[in-house]
């Protein structure tokens, strides 16, 4: 797995084999980190003004968007907080 961001609440990465993005919370991410090798992508840090927000997504609620991320084959967890999901959302259109 790829890390591509990580977020006040886990890492979201990349899953190459299943081709999806995933959510790896905290608690759970020293066992993911056994798997990543250490010349891959180094993770970006979260800043406040780091992400470009879409506008369409903002207005959307944590229901709404969670099922979108449904839709688009993202797993999501419903103890995850609105700007998570939207930045899984846009992880997973840059890849």
């Amino acid at each position: 797995m790829k890390p591509i961001k990580e977020t006040s609440e886990g890492q979201i990465m990349w899953d190459e084999k299943n081709h999806k993005v995933i959510f790896v919370p905290r608690h759970q991410r020293h066992q993911m980190n056994e798997s990543i090798q250490e010349d891959e992508t180094p993770v970006i840090e979260e800043t406040e003004q780091q992400r470009e927000d879409d506008p369409a997504l903002d207005d959307l609620t944590k229901e709404e968007l969670m099922k979108l991320a449904a839709d688009r084959g993202i797993e999501v967890k419903p103890a995850m907080n609105k700007p998570t999901i939207i930045e899984l959302l846009s992880a997973a259109d840059e890849e």
